[in-house]
């Protein structure tokens, strides 16, 4: 049950019936929950975490994407773990923590050529605006340096520094700031590797 309720919130999303998907997918999460069926009610937290960038509710796609993170990595669902991974990474660039999230988004970069996980072919869309959330917030300098930092953290460490990220969003529009070297949409995801 709780996967069909993800594939109707989905469908609803892409309609664009942003309260009914939200009302859809917070379900998905209850009954996955309720079942003890933690993939499932991860993934609907992704996907809930998505729909709350689409309407610009950036502080609670932080939430829920740091939430879902933790819930994936216990599973040990590797690829869903990295696919949330990226998801906080651009939470992070969205609600003012854009360097934490350049180094999830190397660790990303490193740790899914290791298991064979781009992100940017799993959800292209989604992936280029992660990308531009963090990299638009950063100069290039501070991008390309995070970044490599990142690229060279364990799974450990990855899973020590999201332990260490507040519970909740600090704050932060989401919008580039000029000043700071943005980017723009067409610029190739993770040029900096």
């Amino acid at each position: 049950m709780a996967e069909a309720l993800i594939i109707v919130g989905f469908v609803e999303r892409i309609s664009g019936a942003a309260t009914a998907a939200a009302a859809t997918l917070d379900e998905s999460i209850r009954v996955g929950t309720r079942a003890g069926f933690g993939w499932s009610a991860s993934s609907g937290r992704w996907m809930r975490a998505n729909l709350a960038v689409d309407v610009a509710d950036y502080a609670d796609a932080y939430r829920l994407a740091r939430r879902g993170t933790v819930d994936l990595d216990a599973q040990g669902d590797v690829t869903g773990w990295l696919a949330g991974v990226e998801l906080l990474a651009g939470t992070l660039g969205m609600t003012g923590r854009p360097g934490d999230g350049a180094m999830l988004l190397g660790a990303v970069g490193t740790l899914g050529r290791q298991v064979g996980y781009q992100p940017e072919q799993m959800d292209p869309m989604g992936s280029r605006r992660n990308v531009a959330a963090v990299r638009e917030r950063l100069s290039v300098d501070v991008f390309k340096a995070a970044f490599g930092q990142g690229a060279r953290l364990s799974r450990d460490q990855v899973r020590e520094l999201v332990a260490r990220l507040p519970d909740a969003a600090d704050g932060g529009s989401g919008r580039a700031d000029p000043a700071a070297g943005g980017y723009g949409a067409d610029d190739k995801i993770y040029r900096a590797r």
